[in-house]
């Protein structure tokens, strides 16, 4: 496998320590661009992959700069690898003093959570996600990671510990991930998490073929999302052109799960500035194309 080099976009820096995931989540795009059902160290180390960062000239060091965003190649704690190389990873990058997020559908235990706190310069320098688009269906959609619950109950581990934890309902999936509303603003997740972020669906013919070889697709699946998507580069992978939606319906969730009174986002990073409390790197509140600014107050 081809050695990847951290991706800039958005104010954000995408870093992949392990490359490929065996998660095979349906809607995944990794597996479109080449890489395996098999989680891998990357071949470029540590050192290169912050000498590169370092380099770069959209790159700004210091809490208030660039995040630094670990998963986007692969899920960074597959149950196939030695947890503690990433725990290495995260130590480097930490020297820095740039915030982190990391993220993981998969099971990381206690001793290593309590390694990643010790590896942190500050308190909330290290943003810990999970992500869940479906509690119902999930064994069809992610079925190969660890049970939602279980998710939900680890991303409690991490906040008991200290940690921020941020929910990612992303990909938010048209007529799937609305089902599970009640459990989505229910006090078992509720009581996990800091924050959530939902996020739109990319797709392509390939994972659309998925999803319908799955039995995951409605009459009003393929129809809602043809008859609103428009073509739009990742934003971990911007070399990437995927298709995707408008989001409207993934508002009216928003608006319902807002209810709660947990704070929402759209964008990841906006998460990081919120709880670090400077403005949002990418200057996402003076310029957002695609609408993911949810006016927080923060900026």
């Amino acid at each position: 496998m081809k050695p990847y080099y951290p991706e800039f976009s958005a104010g954000r820096f995408f870093i992949s320590p392990v490359l490929g995931c065996p998660a095979r989540c349906k809607f995944c795009y990794i597996y479109s661009q080449g890489l395996s059902r098999h989680a891998t160290f990357n071949k470029v180390s540590i050192i290169e992959t912050i000498q590169w960062i370092k380099k770069h000239p959209k790159f700004s060091e210091g809490p208030y700069g660039s995040v630094l965003s670990i998963g986007a190649m692969g899920d960074p704690f597959p149950p196939n690898i030695n947890h503690d190389y990433i725990v290495d990873w995260i130590r480097e990058l930490a020297k820095s003093s740039n915030p982190i997020q990391l993220i993981s559908r998969f099971k990381i235990k206690e001793g290593i959570i309590k390694k990643l706190r010790q590896s942190i310069q500050y308190e909330n320098q290290l943003l810990i996600s999970t992500s869940i688009s479906t509690f119902s269906l999930w064994k069809g959609i992610d079925g190969n990671a660890i049970p939602p619950e279980d998710r939900i109950k680890q991303l409690l581990k991490f906040k008991n510990s200290g940690f921020p934890t941020n929910l990612m309902i992303k990909p938010f999936l048209l007529n799937i991930t609305e089902r599970d509303l009640e459990i989505f603003t229910s006090d078992f997740v509720i009581d996990a998490i800091n924050t959530f972020t939902v996020g739109v669906f990319y797709w392509n013919d390939e994972i659309i073929h998925n999803f319908g070889e799955n039995n995951l697709t409605t009459p009003k699946f393929p129809k809602e999302l043809f008859e609103y998507s428009f073509n739009h580069d990742l934003v971990c992978s911007p070399k990437a052109r995927y298709k995707t939606h408008d989001g409207r319906s993934l508002d009216r969730f928003i608006e319902l799960l807002g209810k709660t009174g947990v704070p929402i986002f759209k964008n990841a990073s906006c998460v990081s500035a919120w709880l670090l409390n400077v403005p949002h790197v990418s200057k996402l509140h003076v310029s957002d194309p695609l609408n993911l600014c949810v006016k927080c107050g923060n900026c």
